[in-house]
Formats: C-alpha cells, structure tokens, sequence
C-alpha cells in the first residue's frame, strides 16, 4: 500500500486552490511554448506531514497503533496560507505550491512528531526536510521564455484559514486520471 500522512484542507481553502489554478492557467496562456502542467484537484489538496511510501499490509496496524497512542499535539490550530511559490525554483520549477503564512511552525512540529514516532516503529524516514505548504501543480515543462517569478507574482491570493485538529492517514492509488486517496484513520490531536 502506498502511505502517506497529512492535514487536510478548511473547504475555504481548497477553494482558493481551484481560483489560484485558474488565475495560474490565465497568467501561463500567452507564452511561445506554453508549460506543460498537471493540476492538482482541489477537492484532493493537502499538507503531506510524512510519506511513506510502498508499505506491506501487515504493517498498518502498528502504523495506526503507534499514530493513535497519544494525542499528536497539546490543542488544535490554525494555519493561514497566503502565499505561493515553486520548487527548487522559479527558473525551473517542477512543483507550484500554496505556502503557510502563519503557524507553519506548528504544522513542522507536528510533522516532526509523525516522522519521529513513525520511524521508532521502522518506517523508514523519507529524509527531506518539511516545508509547510499545499502542492497545487506538478511542472512537466515549464514552457518557453515564461518568467515565473513575474507570473506568480501577478497572481493575487486571498489568505484562507485551515483548523488543524487532526490528521489522516491515506491510501494512494495510482492511474492515468491522477492518484486516488483514500482516508484508512484520523488521528485527533
């Protein structure tokens, strides 16, 4: 089963995903050789905590009984997103995102929380560093003569909020239409 755990989205929130996308798609339209981008859905948008990747089956329980044990933080928050960017970078960027203006903070502890009682159980840890935000697109080119910096720059956001009390452990599935989650257990904090 391919793992992974995240903090969903305020409704609010995803719906400033879909209006950034479209503003995005707008701002991208006039290029000599437009990029070539895979949105991410909406309704589908999250803030993976920890990946796990392919995971045996008989795995899961000690997964669900190490993330259950205890409460994953002291109280409830929330993360205001408001900004948006790109991985590595705006030159050639393979990843648009969504950032966290306020607590990413607590959204990296909680992380960290995951990652630690995670790899005690032996999920090996997927080593990169946690950033907070929401991937939006995945780049597959980034088109011809297309100065993202000004383009992303030229695309207004108007700040959401997102209650973070809980996280969900998914299911993802692979096919051609996109990947498909499903919830297996949420953990309260």
């Amino acid at each position: 089963m391919r793992l992974f755990v995240a903090v969903d989205l305020s409704p609010e929130t995803r719906a400033e995903v879909g209006d950034v996308q479209e503003k995005l798609e707008v701002a991208l339209s006039n290029g000599r050789r437009l990029p070539r981008i895979n949105w991410v859905n909406p309704e589908a948008a999250h803030v993976t905590l920890q990946f796990l990747g392919e995971t045996p089956e008989p795995h899961l329980t000690r997964i669900i009984n190490t993330l259950g044990a205890q409460r994953l933080a002291d109280r409830p928050f929330e993360v205001t997103w408001g900004v948006l960017g790109t991985f590595p970078d705006a030159r050639k960027p393979r990843v648009l995102w969504v950032g966290a203006t306020t607590e990413a903070h607590q959204l990296s502890a909680l992380a960290l929380i995951v990652r630690e009682r995670l790899t005690a159980v032996g999920v090996e840890d997927d080593a990169r560093a946690f950033r907070a935000h929401v991937t939006i697109a995945r780049v597959k080119d980034p088109g011809a003569a297309v100065n993202w910096s000004h383009v992303l720059s030229t695309v207004q956001i108007t700040p959401t909020v997102t209650r973070v009390d809980h996280v969900t452990l998914y299911h993802s599935q692979l096919s051609p239409k996109g990947s498909r989650y499903t919830a297996i257990a949420t953990f309260q904090l």
